[in-house]
């Protein structure tokens, strides 16, 4: 792999990525859905919805780490911009 500057990475390994545009778009719906799912949840039980996403985050990343999944470069790189996003919504 070879870095560009610190935020760009191109791989030069013929190995499947992991975030690829298809996991990206399958990704990205999964969330809406359950940050919808938890939005309901907290209605009913008056426990914030943001702290059952990070959980589910914590578990994730948990799942991800048991099953060797530990290049996650391209969500490092998005976190502050979701972070931003998340406080302004």
């Amino acid at each position: 792999m070879k870095i560009l500057n610190r935020n760009s990475y191109i791989s030069t390994s013929s190995k499947i990525e992991f975030m690829d545009t298809l996991t990206v778009l399958f990704v990205f719906p999964l969330l809406v859905i359950f940050s919808y799912l938890f939005d309901g949840i907290a209605r009913k039980t008056k426990f914030p919805a943001v702290i059952l996403l990070m959980f589910t985050g914590i578990a994730f990343r948990m799942l991800a780490d048991a099953y060797g999944y530990r290049d996650f470069k391209m969500i490092e790189g998005m976190i502050p911009v979701l972070g931003t996003v998340g406080l302004i919504l």
